[in-house]
């Protein structure tokens, strides 16, 4: 455990100690879209190129009344954390980004569909997309992310009854995870930044 924590602390001080680092914080306006899905992020650059992001979606809506055989929603909790890359020296151009991410959902009568599956899922998520600075400050993100993992799950025959389980288990899946239409704005940014 010693071994750890050192090894944790040294790995801090260096990247404390890295030139061009910034902090910037970030909203995806496409996140809302998605039902009324609330979410926030932030991001640590360790230069023009790298960044280490972390941030959360929430969506905690029900849309109609209990029972009723049209209602539906698309209720979840999501955490993720991980590196972006950037083509360009400046965090614009072309991206990659990896995420490892857990969420906790409840999804249900979304496009007719009367069944609604909720579950804890764990897994990777890989994006890829564009970015562009509009100032030092101001920069806008475009992309999407798609991810792969597992989840522990209870099939339900309708939205929100809860009454008919039809299915209950484990499976694994590779699916669309979100799109991505961000502001991102830098709080801080050191001296040393690259031009």
């Amino acid at each position: 455990m010693k071994n750890v924590i050192t090894i944790a602390l040294l790995l801090a001080c260096s990247l404390l100690s890295a030139e061009a680092q910034r902090v910037s914080v970030s909203s995806n306006l496409a996140d809302p879209l998605l039902l009324g899905t609330l979410n926030t992020g932030a991001e640590y650059g360790f230069n023009g190129h790298w960044a280490a992001e972390a941030g959360f979606r929430y969506n905690n809506w029900n849309f109609r009344c209990d029972c009723d055989k049209a209602a539906f929603q698309d209720r979840r909790r999501t955490f993720y954390a991980g590196p972006r890359y950037w083509t360009r020296d400046t965090c614009a151009g072309l991206w990659v980004g990896m995420r490892l991410q857990v969420e906790e959902y409840n999804r249900g009568g979304l496009f007719g569909n009367p069944r609604t599956e909720e579950g804890d899922a764990i897994g990777m998520a890989l994006g890829l997309g564009f970015s562009h600075r509009f100032n030092r400050r101001l920069r806008m993100d475009a992309g999407a992310f798609i991810w792969a993992g597992g989840t522990t799950y209870s099939l339900y025959a309708a939205p929100r009854c809860g009454r008919c389980l039809v299915k209950k288990g484990r499976k694994g899946f590779l699916r669309y995870d979100s799109a991505v239409i961000a502001l991102s704005y830098t709080l801080w940014e050191s001296e040393k930044r690259e031009k």
